[in-house]
């Protein structure tokens, strides 16, 4: 299997990736590399999965924690002692005994790196968890750590794109309101919010300097590879963005 892998994040020398939906040994709606519980898939294939993507880390030893996500803005520290599975939509972590996962399949997957890579976060933002301000959560933690978030590094996996994201008009308003209206594109017959666009308007707010953001260009919709809950239904698998401290 590979791993798109940010060029920011592998200059500074943090194990990471972005896994698609190829590699693994699910099958049905979760062909083939499905890393999400709860999907009807066998706990078997899950595990097996897993391993995959923590060898190709080359942390075959650590500790896969993933949070189960809730379209908030809840963001946990956690470390070894962690459970497997937390209900939140991030997870920050010191700890290099851990690989710490953020699924998705549209919204969007975010890893973060302090500029050493000693402290590092997975983060999950759907619409709502954005219009919440998950990312300035997951910030605040680096800031309560002592890191200038200036000197933090943000890569911004693949993820339902503003070519196919239609949404109402109310959600549009939402998340103009709250993003900027970057984050919104006047289409017919409904506006097409841009969630990378809005997260990175957050990101930057909150400190990040613009350059030390990479966003990833594939849709998880339109682009072969990916599991997609809009195109492929509910009972599509997950793919994960992956992280772990050096």
């Amino acid at each position: 299997m590979k791993f798109l892998t940010s060029p920011l994040l592998t200059a500074l020398g943090v194990s990471h990736g972005f896994t698609g939906s190829v590699g693994g040994v699910s099958e049905g709606d979760c062909a083939t590399l499905n890393l999400g519980l709860g999907r009807g898939d066998l706990p078997s294939n899950i595990a097996e999965n897993r391993r995959r993507v923590l060898d190709a880390l080359e942390r075959p030893k650590a500790r896969w924690l993933s949070s189960r996500q809730v379209h908030g803005t809840e963001v946990l520290c956690v470390d070894r002692d962690a459970p497997l599975e937390m209900a939140a939509d991030g997870l920050v972590t010191r700890d290099p005994n851990v690989v710490l996962a953020t699924l998705a399949a549209d919204c969007v997957p975010l890893l973060f790196s302090s500029g050493d890579g000693k402290m590092v976060a997975a983060v999950h933002a759907g619409w709502k968890g954005t219009v919440g301000g998950v990312v300035v959560s997951a910030v605040a933690h680096f800031v309560n750590a002592g890191i200038d978030p200036d000197t933090l590094y943000v890569a911004i996996g693949p993820r339902i794109g503003v070519c196919c994201f239609e949404v109402g008009h109310d959600v549009a308003t939402c998340i103009a309101d709250a993003c900027g209206s970057l984050a919104v594109q006047a289409r017919s017959p409904k506006p097409h919010a841009d969630l990378a666009q809005a997260n990175r308007t957050l990101l930057v707010r909150a400190g990040v300097q613009d350059a030390h953001i990479w966003q990833s260009e594939a849709c998880t919709v339109c682009c072969p590879g990916y599991f997609s809950h809009r195109a492929l239904g509910e009972r599509t698998g997950r793919q994960a963005g992956v992280i772990a401290c050096r």
